[in-house]
């Protein structure tokens, strides 16, 4: 058994925050080499069969649902499947990496308003300071990264501000159904419920799709989005959401930027800005600020049972 305070929190906290950097950067990849369109299905279909036999290996069973628990799940499917992971690629493929991660720094905004509306996280002054100096100390190292107004990318901003507003969404909704079901069953059949939204859709995505036709490395690409991000790192993120508020593990999100950074540093030697610097410590404080802002220990339902 899981239980508050467990002291995984962090350690699961910090392997999401390693996935996410690379998630831009295979996504980015991915959706050059391949269709859009079939990039989504295929990494919906993997997560959807992957985190199946993972949710009835640990003793899950379709029969255990109510009617009420069915339409909480599938919505959660909607905003995690077609409106975030879909929406992402859409909007990946015209817009920036560094676009896509200013966007996403403001999800622990989002979440805060929503789970305040909801009543899932609490209020405090020095949190919302926190979330804005971490939203700043993002900009900053993004203006290192070369973020810049660019009309061209205005349709790909659009896609990818819905893509936040429904992770966000789906962040604070997934608590509500965590009271009475564990981290494995929401993650699991919310996500299956949102890739069984788009077969209507796979007539056409693959009615012409020549698998032969696309290198090994769009398949490795396209592998990994599948498994490390829509199973691995969204399993990480409501097992999380289960320990304590949503606004608390949302603010880490702005430190995959500052890795990213650093990851182009290691990979490409590329040279840090001094504002970069400012930026990440900037990230650093919010951090903390939000982590001292009080509130409680755990979100509600956090004591269950976790197979």
């Amino acid at each position: 058994m899981v239980r508050a305070g467990h002291p995984a929190l962090y350690p699961a906290i910090l392997a999401h925050l390693f996935i996410s950097p690379f998630t831009y950067i295979v996504a980015k990849y991915a959706v050059g080499a391949m269709p859009v369109p079939a990039v989504a299905l295929l990494r919906f279909y993997i997560a959807a069969v992957a985190l199946s036999l993972l949710w009835l290996g640990t003793g899950g069973r379709p029969g255990q649902f109510s009617a009420r628990d069915w339409r909480g799940l599938a919505w959660l499917g909607l905003l995690a499947v077609p409106l975030n992971q879909g929406m992402f690629l859409w909007g990946m493929q015209r817009s920036s990496p560094a676009h896509a991660a200013l966007f996403f720094a403001t999800t622990p905004l989002l979440v805060l308003l929503a789970g305040v509306l909801r009543g899932e996280d609490r209020f405090t002054w020095l949190r919302l300071g926190g979330l804005l100096a971490a939203l700043a100390g993002v900009l900053l190292v993004l203006l290192d990264r070369g973020l810049a107004l660019d009309r061209r990318h205005l349709a790909g901003d659009l896609l990818m501000l819905v893509a936040v507003v429904a992770w966000a969404l789906y962040s604070v909704e997934s608590q509500a159904r965590m009271r009475e079901h564990p981290p494995i069953t929401v993650t699991a059949v919310s996500l299956v419920l949102g890739a069984l939204m788009t077969l209507p859709a796979a007539p056409w995505v693959f009615g012409d799709f020549r698998p032969a036709a696309y290198p090994a490395a769009a398949w490795g690409a396209v592998l990994f989005l599948g498994l490390v991000t829509s199973v691995l790192s969204y399993y990480l993120w409501v097992w999380c959401l289960s320990r304590t508020e949503a606004s608390r593990v949302a603010v880490f999100s702005n430190f995959q930027p500052v890795l990213t950074t650093v990851l182009a540093w290691l990979l490409f030697h590329e040279r840090f800005a001094p504002h970069f610097f400012v930026g990440g410590a900037l990230v650093l404080a919010g951090v903390g600020m939000v982590q001292w802002s009080g509130g409680r220990a755990a979100a509600p339902g956090s004591g269950m049972a976790e197979p």
